[in-house]
């Protein structure tokens, strides 16, 4: 099984990338990880010649390799930090360029960091909404976690609530249980 892990942050110290480190953490060696990162893998802003054509051809490298990365993957992972209520420009600008039907026969899991739990699942349904707009459905649990969930320890940030923990647990045990 592919775990595809898209993060919609691009901040250098990030709760996101912490949230996604410790889901990664609960997988074991059977199952192939990839993390996509908008910071070493920029995409150009999407622009309306390309909306709904085939991503393959496209002239940007990183954008034929987006697709890619998400066509091979079995399961989605969508994580963003929340900016004014809903997902990350960045996140939302690659979204873009997928087609109608990407997610197809995909699991597609939502997950959110903000100021707390009420904002981030805010970011949650709003990563549902252009996951249906694609023609799919994420799994009906999310993770939404906000600043306090974390700890900083000498520049590396950690989960630390037990709450969030034990969701992520739950989430990677549903996502194993249907592949």
């Amino acid at each position: 099984m592919e775990v595809l892990f898209i993060n919609g942050s691009l901040s250098k110290k990030s709760y996101t990338q912490a949230l996604i480190t410790y889901l990664s953490s609960l997988f074991d060696q059977t199952h192939q990880l990839r993390e996509w990162s908008f910071k070493e893998a920029p995409l150009p802003f999407m622009i309306p010649e390309f909306y709904g054509c085939d991503t393959r051809t496209h002239p940007n490298e990183n954008v034929r390799s987006f697709f890619e990365a998400v066509i091979s993957a079995n399961v989605i992972v969508l994580a963003s930090p929340t900016y004014h209520g809903t997902i990350s420009g960045v996140l939302k600008n690659a979204l873009d360029y997928l087609q109608k039907g990407i997610f197809s026969g995909k699991t597609v899991v939502a997950i959110s960091v903000g100021g707390g739990i009420r904002v981030s699942a805010q970011t949650c349904e709003a990563i549902r909404s252009v996951v249906r707009a694609l023609g799919s459905n994420c799994l009906v649990d999310a993770i939404a976690s906000g600043a306090p969930d974390f700890k900083e320890n000498e520049n590396v940030i950690n989960l630390i609530d037990p709450v969030i923990q034990s969701r992520c647990r739950a989430i990677v045990d549903e996502i194993i249980s249907r592949h």
